[in-house]
């Protein structure tokens, strides 16, 4: 593929960079393997990516006049007595790996009562001047049952996670997906959707 390459800030969207190139999420990742997630890397502050040949003036209009509160947004969370890293990430709606990038931790990293961790939280995306992407939830069933989605050209598992009224961290776990954040069209995704989830989300 034929590319160019500009800078954006530690954790940005991918879905607002490719929405900034008009182009789908799939493209600037395929332009992009080494980001397993949908953002890139939380440690470096001027991250260099690559976008279609061809775009990066469109890129850089549409990028440079967002306000940077609609790129990102962060939010302090104060550790609890009984919380877990894993049910942290289930709070926010959002994966577990950014979590522990941002605050240095592992997996297997024990959390204190009163420690400050700093959570990321996707913004919708808001392209200047452009459609944007509604994102259409399904209607969760009334009891709990396990269904094959059939991924579509453009989807991300974050996208599929918020639909369905569950987590991406989840989605792997079902479909024992080793390979981060990468799915492809016509791939077949098991999901278990309805009972109390569902209807508490509601």
């Amino acid at each position: 593929f034929q590319y160019e390459k500009v800078k954006v800030p530690a954790v940005t969207d991918l879905r607002l960079i490719a929405e900034a190139c008009e182009v789908s999420v799939e493209k600037i990742k395929d332009l992009n393997p080494e980001l397993l997630r949908w953002c890139t890397p939380p440690d470096c502050q001027d991250y260099e990516i690559r976008i279609p040949f061809g775009k990066k003036e469109l890129f850089l209009e549409n990028f440079q006049a967002l306000p940077s509160q609609e790129r990102f947004q962060f939010k302090t969370h104060v550790v609890k007595k009984g919380d877990t890293l894993g049910g942290i990430a289930k709070l926010y709606k959002v994966d577990l790996q950014p979590i522990l990038e941002l605050n240095r931790l592992k997996r297997s990293s024990l959390l204190t009562i009163g420690m400050n961790l700093i959570i990321p939280l996707p913004k919708d995306v808001r392209g200047v001047g452009l459609p944007q992407r509604k994102i259409e939830r399904a209607s969760p069933p009334l009891k709990s049952q396990e269904i094959i989605y059939i991924v579509r050209e453009g989807d991300t598992l974050w996208d599929i996670a918020q639909r369905y009224h569950v987590t991406a961290e989840e989605i792997r776990s079902w479909n024992s997906l080793n390979g981060g954040d990468r799915i492809y069209p016509s791939e077949r995704l098991k999901l278990k959707v309805g009972g109390v989830r569902s209807s508490a989300l509601n």
